[in-house]
């Protein structure tokens, strides 16, 4: 999986934030799990796209940043992503890290 997610495979990279985020065969390490995840989003997962707007959205590993988590949201979205979609969808109707722009 390592050599993957070395190499840019977003699936492999995914995989080694949920590794690393519950200790699953490796040592439990909340910095390299999140390190891991924005890898995997940078590279076009969508899932993990939403995951670290997640993140930014609650300050879990990462600086609470409403924007930053609307960026994560909205790179999902345009990939197509339901759960990106209706998340941005949401923060572009209340303001959230966004204008608001209920329309």
């Amino acid at each position: 999986m390592q050599k993957a997610a070395d190499q840019g495979l977003p699936q492999a990279q995914a995989s080694l934030w949920v590794a690393y985020r519950n200790g699953r065969g490796v040592p439990k390490d909340q910095q390299k799990a999140v390190d891991w995840l924005r890898k995997a989003a940078e590279n076009g997962d969508a899932h993990a796209q939403v995951c670290l707007g997640l993140e930014y959205t609650v300050g879990k590993n990462v600086p609470c940043d409403f924007a930053e988590s609307a960026r994560w949201m909205r790179l999902a979205a345009v990939a197509g992503y339901a759960p990106g979609q209706a998340c941005y969808g949401h923060y572009l109707l209340t303001g959230h890290g966004t204008g608001k722009d209920p329309i």
